[in-house]
Order: C-alpha cells, then sequence, then structure tokens
C-alpha cells in the first residue's frame, strides 16, 4: 500500500469509528466537516515527509555498487542522504559490470546463468527485470548508448577459442547487430557522449590498442598505437573532444588523446603508479587513483595535467574506482582495508569525508552515482 492510500485509509477508519449519533451528540456541524479536513491535511503533510524520507530522494544522491559476502555478489542501490539500501533485483549472481541508463531510470547488467552470463536490465527500484541474452555465450563489459536505447557489449560467440567481438543490442526490442570482427578480443567499450563513436580496447599478444570506431557502421575511424604498453580505463570527456586511459608499461600512467588530431599526451609521470582516471561532469578535472605515497589514494587534477592534489589520507586503506556525482561536488570511491571494503563520499575539495556503507558481512566496491 502507497504512502498516500495508507494515510487515507486511516484517516478514514479514525473518523468513522465513532457511531453517527455520538459523533452528531458531541461536535457542532462546523467540527464535523473541519476537523476531518484538518486530519486529511496534517496527515498528508505527514506522508509527504514519510514518502520523501523512504522513496523520493534526489536521484543525484543514489549510488549503485556491487555487495559481495564471500560467495555471491549483489547490486544494490544506496540513498546517500539517509543510508538507505536496497538490493536492485532477485536476478541470478550479479558479475562486476554495471551501467546505469542515462536516464538514470535503469540499470543494466550482467549476471550468471548456469555457465554462461547474461545481460539484464532492471528499472532503478528493482522491477521489471529483463533476461536481454539467452545463450552459451559469455557475455562481458556493457555501457549504454547516450539516447538510452543500446546497450554495446563484448561477447564470446562460441566456447571454443573463439575471440569476443563487440555487440549492440536494442533494448526495446532486443534486435541486436555484430560492430566490430577483428579476430583479437575487443573489450571494456565506451560511447562518445553524441553516441555516434564507441571506443573500446583491442587485446593483441602481449600489447593492446585503443580503437575508436563509428557506432552505426562499425568503420574504423582512428586508434592509439603510439604508446607500447597495456591500454586500460578508457574515459571519454564530457563534450566529446578527448579520450584519457591509463598505459600499463610498469607503473601505470594516465594519458590523454584529441580526437580530432590523434594527439597523445601524459598527464603523469612514469615514476609513479597513477591509474582509473574519470572526469568530472563539467570536463574541467580529472578524479584518478595514485600511489605516488606508497598507498592508492584519491587525486584530482585539472583536465591539463596541472595542479595535482590529495584527497584521502588513509594510510591503513587502499582506495579505487572514484566516480564522480552529478554535480561534480563529491566523489565517490571504495576504501578496502583488512576489515573488507566500503563506500566512501568525499567533497571535491578534500572535506566531509564519511563512510556510507558498514555492513561487516559484506565487501561493497565499484560505486556508481546515478545520473
Amino acid at each position: 500500500m502507497s504512502v498516500w492510500r495508507f494515510a487515507g485509509c486511516w484517516a478514514t477508519a479514525r473518523l468513522t469509528a465513532l457511531p453517527c449519533g455520538v459523533l452528531k451528540s458531541r461536535l457542532p456541524m462546523w467540527k464535523l466537516v473541519l476537523v476531518p479536513t484538518f486530519a486529511l491535511i496534517l496527515l498528508c503533510s505527514s506522508a509527504i515527509t514519510v514518502a520523501k524520507f523512504i522513496g523520493s530522494s534526489s536521484p543525484s544522491l543514489e549510488i549503485a555498487y556491487i555487495a559481495y559476502n564471500g560467495f555471491i555478489s549483489r547490486l544494490h542501490i544506496i540513498d546517500v542522504e539517509h543510508r538507505l539500501s536496497y538490493r536492485v533485483s532477485a536476478a541470478p549472481v550479479t558479475n562486476a559490470d554495471f551501467a546505469w541508463s542515462p536516464d538514470g531510470n535503469q540499470l543494466a547488467f550482467i549476471s550468471y546463468i548456469g555457465d554462461s552470463t547474461e545481460v539484464f536490465v532492471a528499472a532503478s527500484d528493482g522491477s521489471w527485470l529483463r533476461q536481454l541474452t539467452v545463450g552459451v555465450q559469455q557475455e562481458y563489459y556493457l555501457a549504454w548508448s547516450p539516447d538510452n536505447q543500446h546497450i554495446v557489449f563484448s561477447r564470446q560467440q562460441t566456447d571454443d577459442i573463439t575471440f569476443p567481438e563487440l555487440f549492440i543490442m536494442n533494448v526495446d526490442n532486443r534486435d541486436e547487430r555484430l560492430l566490430t570482427h577483428d579476430q583479437e578480443v575487443e573489450a571494456r567499450p565506451v560511447w562518445s557522449p553524441d553516441g555516434t563513436q564507441i571506443a573500446y580496447i583491442l587485446y593483441v599478444d602481449s600489447l593492446n590498442v585503443i580503437r575508436i570506431v563509428d557506432a552505426q557502421s562499425g568503420t574504423l575511424l582512428g586508434g592509439v598505437n603510439e604508446v607500447a604498453g597495456n591500454f586500460d580505463h578508457l574515459s571519454w570527456s564530457p563534450d566529446g573532444t578527448r579520450l584519457a586511459f591509463t598505459v600499463y608499461n610498469g607503473p601505470g600512467v594516465i594519458y590523454v588523446m584529441e580526437i580530432s588530431t590523434k594527439q597523445i599526451f601524459a598527464l603523469t609521470v612514469p615514476t609513479q603508479s597513477n591509474y582509473l582516471p574519470a572526469w568530472s561532469p563539467d570536463g574541467r578535472q580529472i578524479v584518478f587513483i595514485s600511489e605516488r605515497d606508497l598507498n592508492a589514494e584519491i587525486y584530482v587534477m585539472d583536465a591539463n595535467g596541472e595542479n595535482q592534489r590529495r584527497l584521502t589520507y588513509t594510510p591503513n586503506a587502499i582506495e579505487g574506482f572514484p566516480s564522480w556525482s552529478p554535480d561534480g561536488t563529491q566523489i565517490a570511491f571504495t576504501a578496502t582495508d583488512s576489515s573488507g571494503g566500503d563506500i566512501y563520499v568525499i567533497n571535491t575539495d578534500g572535506g566531509n569525508l564519511h563512510r556510507i556503507t558498514s555492513d561487516p558481512a559484506l565487501n561493497e566496491w565499484l560505486p556508481r552515482w546515478r545520473p
């Protein structure tokens, strides 16, 4: 029963509990009319307050994350303001990869079905669960298109040595099409903000290559071949003009590529390990993880690599998976110590650090803000 329906039923029951004759003898007519009216107004006001608390928080104050109990991992959402969390659905065991739809109304995630993995979609409250892929193939790494209509994912087409390729599926009707066919491992696809391009990593022997293809035709538009090493953690700038990524050739180094010129420049030095870059919503800053002080901590820098500054100081914990709030004022991340992993939130100026999950039976990680 909804809060509104509950309030109305409660008021009706209370006001009709006495026999009609008793009510008339005890109350003047104006009270018979106004008292129930005032009662309903009071109850509705209370109902609004309750509704705001239990289920109507600002979408920008919700974070999805993975909760792992040592055996299975499940997708959860937490209201950051009120510290209320719930499991998204009763779907099969959730794999590590999931993604919000750009409008924030749905979540796509990968779950195990027997020996295979499948792509699922559910509403943000856990309802309307749908299985999009069916078969013995393995699906990995997914991302939503900016228009909410399609999901790109990596699929190993058979159970033999065939390499995973990228597929695009229409979320509404499950129509799918093969996007790439390189006879190599293709993974970690990310859409450009305008939805016209997809960047991904092509794993070739001991070295990797970043490629950018047309999202409709799969035509190769460009790639990163000038830097040797293992690529990871692709992140488009909000304006779609640049791509940040990590190169592991020894310690991790964060690079940025200008899409139009394919020019590449390093933002961090190779004598330190820096990784997991993520653009701020306004494109002016990049949050990342750095081990320059002998521990994995949260850092922020300007988009050109200048003004690098440390936000967290936790020598007994390892930070990871930083994620910007939609308004760019907060960063969520995972901190893992000897007792397990929890989700924390910190302001972008380094203030107001606070933990939002604390279940000792769970390891909580991979926080992602609702758009």
